[in-house]
């Protein structure tokens, strides 16, 4: 395993226990609350971070082609499932109602087609499409901001905003990474979306 692939599996080792320690305290305060939305969300939202950062690791942990091939796969499946498992929590517990429920449909319509696309499509083509349905559904609820706010406690919206910027910001990296003008920019894209995720996870925590 070279330098650079050794700094992705350990920045996501990191982000792994992270999200193990986060999942624990979800379900603990979720089961404490009683409120069968919390519960679905945080337990969602817990659980695709912990898949997110498994995958990942064991994605760049293997060097062997074909393992690395499958977790690739699974590590992009992933990504999609945690950006709709981050959804989960605000429009299930924060927006409850119509306009939650319908803009997490759409959220979980969006993963199911890059998943598919992941599983059976390739070229580069089909990056470029990933890309712009991970930016889709990262801020598929811009246009009911007001709503989202309103719901959320204390600083919890400004954390979900800190959260959107920090994964939008990494895509810069990620698309270095992809063209190799910036050396380890996969790592740094990494750092950017565990940022993220600890963003979202301290904005979850408003709703107890």
């Amino acid at each position: 395993m070279y330098y650079g692939e050794r700094l992705n599996s350990i920045s996501h080792l990191v982000g792994a226990v992270f999200a193990l320690i986060a999942l624990g305290s979800l379900l603990t305060l979720a089961l404490q609350s009683q409120d069968p939305l919390i519960i679905t969300g945080f337990t969602v939202f817990g659980t695709t971070m912990v898949l997110l950062y498994t995958m990942s690791t064991l994605y760049h942990s293997f060097p062997q082609p074909h393992l690395k091939a499958i977790f690739k796969v699974l590590d992009h499946v992933s990504i999609y499932l945690l950006i709709a498992g981050t959804y989960t929590p605000f429009m299930l517990i924060g927006l409850r109602g119509e306009k939650g429920l319908t803009i997490l449909a759409v959220v979980w319509a969006l993963a199911l087609v890059g998943i598919l696309t992941e599983v059976f499509l390739r070229g580069k083509l089909v990056k470029i499409c990933q890309l712009i349905i991970y930016l889709a559904m990262g801020w598929a609820c811009a246009f009911q901001m007001d709503d989202v706010k309103a719901a959320l406690h204390g600083q919890s919206f400004y954390w979900l905003w800190l959260g959107g910027i920090a994964y939008t910001a990494g895509v810069v990296f990620y698309l270095l990474d992809k063209i190799n003008r910036l050396q380890h920019a996969h790592g740094i894209w990494h750092f950017f979306v565990m940022c993220g995720t600890i963003a979202h996870f301290i904005a979850v925590l408003g709703f107890v």
